[in-house]
């Protein structure tokens, strides 16, 4: 990708670049074609350079994207038309090894945050988020979620949860996949391919734990003399409260897969600001759904209710 700036000098003529003006070539004097290339998230400021009208003393900025090669030559030749008669062509020389390439910082600042988040490693972090209270966010979820998954007359406490949550989180640290991959990459946006394995809740069977401990239990509660209504809530209290107990050692039985509905892996956004740092784009919007089935990959599939 080149992003390009140009100025009109002149003081009452337009200037106008055709897609079909722009020209690359390399070092053989073979052309190379512009790729068609918008991006897929609203979030880079920088616009398409070309079919671009630069008005008298204006200048104009956007990006360009061609296919090259590492370490290698070309030019980008380039002719106003339209309202310029005598414009003169423009020459860049280009030489691909003196452009930076930012991949390895993208995919490290995308691990530390999947790392400090969603698998409770306090690692040391350059992004912009303030993960400690995104980390805190997404246990308070997952308890919630855990909660809701297994709630009919009795809804276990956070402080029930906590040793469920912890251990699949910390299974997902030491047996989970986590694959990265860059998907677009500008200078003030990105979009990242998070490719996950991780312990997935539909492999344990919860419904079937609670059943068994029900049924081994129920003669023992029905000889305490309290009616109906009484036995059955109690039971389904301490049904849940065994399952709590039991999940850790259920999690750590459970091989980690792909998650069930994911494809090619998941979105996760990266924006920069003027300040040149960079966050996870963690906004709860449509667009964004993406960055929320990724973190519901790292809640075992446990979805909000």
């Amino acid at each position: 990708m080149l992003i390009l700036s140009f100025k009109n000098n002149s003081k009452d003529k337009e200037a106008y670049f055709e897609s079909e003006d722009d020209s690359f070539y390399d070092s053989d004097n073979n052309p190379i074609k512009t790729e068609i290339f918008f991006p897929a998230r609203d979030l880079t400021k920088l616009e398409w350079f070309f079919n671009a009208e630069i008005l008298p003393g204006e200048t104009r900025k956007g990006f360009a994207v061609f296919r090259v090669k590492r370490k290698a030559n070309y030019e980008l030749r380039l002719t106003p038309t339209s309202y310029v008669n005598d414009a003169k062509d423009l020459v860049l020389n280009i030489n691909s090894s003196k452009y930076s390439d930012n991949s390895e910082e993208l995919i490290k600042l995308s691990k530390t945050y999947i790392d400090n988040v969603f698998l409770g490693r306090h690692t040391e972090t350059k992004l912009d988020n303030n993960v400690a209270a995104s980390r805190s966010a997404f246990k308070k979820t997952l308890s919630e979620n855990l909660s809701d998954s297994v709630s009919y007359k009795y809804r276990p406490t956070a402080a029930e949860t906590k040793t469920p949550i912890n251990a699949l989180i910390a299974a997902n640290a030491k047996r989970g996949e986590v694959e990265y991959s860059i998907l677009e990459n500008f200078p003030d946006y990105a979009l990242i391919n998070v490719k996950v394995r991780a312990i997935d809740f539909n492999y344990i069977d919860m419904t079937e734990i609670m059943t068994d401990w029900t049924e081994k239990n129920y003669q023992k509660y029905q000889s305490k003399g309290k009616n109906t209504t009484e036995i059955n809530d109690k039971l389904n209290q301490d049904a849940v409260k065994f399952l709590m107990n039991q999940l850790p050692a259920s999690i750590e039985q459970t091989p980690v897969t792909s998650p069930l509905f994911m494809k090619d892996g998941y979105e996760m956004a990266l924006t920069k600001d003027s300040s040149g740092k960079w966050s996870v784009d963690e906004t709860d919007n449509l667009e964004n759904d993406a960055f929320y089935d990724l973190r519901t990959a790292f809640m075992g599939g446990l979805e909000g209710y």
